[in-house]
């Protein structure tokens, strides 16, 4: 017989990657206080299969809710004062908002199984927002990438040369789609290697004047060359529906937003510019207000 805490039981959940969303999720001779498992995390993020197989695995009931942005999260959180969910999926460098609007509770890193975490995400989330203060309130659980989509017909791009710049090149006015903050480090990535920045593009989110340096700079070129965008997205149905319906031949999207459209058959590839491709990453974290987190339960 073995005892468990929910907290345990949520802290092993933060720590496997997330190409085996699954396996976070499974506790074995382990039932929480009350039956159920609230996950509020991205669409798509875990399927019927992974939520059936954790139940009877654990006996325990997983409750998942998607949402489709980082804001539509926050929002959530912060309209709720951080109850209603056991576990939400915050991107890393927004964690700090979490924390300063007191959203989340510290993680007890002595029950995560970091061996089932990748070491460099780990280190390098301690960075990039997941640590606070010292203290700890993510686990990293899932990265991927942002890059170029293109038409494979109608605007095709061979790695090694594609650019962030052919997004705003003359010939694809009005046929290229971008995420508003994103899209900007798109841009200025480019116009680094044109020589059109101040100081170097990564140097930006070191301080406030050189980012302000930088960006006055990518926000004139952005908007001289606005016509080029015929839709923002900030989802992943819009990143899709843009080259679905909205006549994007070329975008700055996420891998996951060509990947679908290419099952859907249509011509659409993706590939990494040359300046780089962008990495988000995520992972769990714990709400304020889970209820009985340190009530022990017994199999």
């Amino acid at each position: 017989m073995k005892t468990i805490s929910r907290r345990t039981l949520l802290g092993s959940a933060a720590a496997t990657a997330g190409v085996t969303l699954a396996a976070p999720f499974i506790a074995r001779e382990a039932q929480a206080s009350s039956g159920t498992v609230n996950i509020f995390a991205w669409a798509g993020y875990i399927s019927d299969e992974m939520l059936a197989g954790f139940e009877k695995a654990t006996g325990i009931k997983a409750v998942y809710t998607p949402y489709g942005t980082n804001d539509e999260l926050l929002n959530q959180m912060r309209a709720s004062n951080g109850t209603g969910y056991d576990i939400i999926w915050p991107a890393v460098d927004r964690v700090p908002n979490y924390v300063e609007f007191g959203l989340l509770q510290p993680i007890d890193e002595a029950k995560v199984k970091w061996d089932l975490a990748l070491p460099s995400a780990v280190k390098g989330s301690e960075t990039l927002g997941a640590v606070v203060d010292g203290k700890r309130y993510q686990v990293p659980t899932d990265w991927g990438t942002e890059g170029l989509s293109f038409d494979k017909k109608a605007a095709p791009l061979e790695y090694g040369k594609a650019s962030y710049g052919d997004i705003w090149k003359p010939e694809n006015t009005g046929k290229a789609t971008i995420r508003g903050h994103s899209g900007l480090v798109g841009l200025g990535l480019w116009l680094e290697t044109q020589g059109k920045l101040p100081k170097p593009m990564r140097d930006s989110f070191k301080d406030e004047a050189t980012m302000r340096a930088n960006y006055d700079l990518i926000l004139a070129e952005a908007i001289a060359r606005k016509g080029n965008i015929v839709q923002f997205w900030a989802n992943e149905n819009e990143a899709q529906g843009a080259f679905r319906t909205n006549g994007a031949v070329i975008g700055q999207t996420w891998d996951s937003s060509a990947a679908g459209l290419a099952k859907e058959g249509l011509p659409i590839g993706f590939v990494a510019p040359v300046e780089g491709a962008l990495a988000w990453m995520e992972g769990v974290s714990l709400p304020v207000g889970i209820k009985n987190v340190d009530e022990p339960t017994h199999s």
